[in-house]
């Protein structure tokens, strides 16, 4: 299987969503528009590195601590990358049961892992 790790996470109006953002400053101060944070450009969120991420914050007992770390750095690195059949539903359990991404971004991992199929 050919798991697409550079695909861009995207909002609901098909923005991407951005992360490593950083509040603009201006001689020490936040830039503020309407008393709301300017933020920097900082750059999409892809499917692979929000794997990347599941598998490096939170000890996941459908992996051992090197093969999370592995696949992290597979997933980090890759455009696409090869997939075996239990790594894929192991994965796949990993989405269903994290906590730390928002159902936007789930929801479109889980898709692309069901797509590479």
């Amino acid at each position: 299987m050919k798991l697409h790790c550079e695909i861009v996470i995207k909002r609901l109006d098909g923005q991407p969503v951005m992360v490593d953002q950083q509040v603009i400053q201006h001689e020490g101060k936040p830039v503020t528009i309407n008393n709301i944070p300017q933020l920097g450009a900082g750059h999409p969120l892809t499917v692979g590195e929000a794997l990347a991420t599941m598998l490096t914050t939170k000890h996941q007992t459908q992996f051992s601590l090197m093969k999370s770390y592995a696949l992290a750095q597979r997933f980090y690195k890759s455009e696409v990358t090869d997939l075996d059949d239990s790594d894929h539903s192991s994965l796949r359990e990993v989405v269903e049961k994290n906590e730390q991404f928002t159902p936007l971004v789930l929801a479109q991992v889980l898709q692309v892992l069901m797509d590479c199929k």
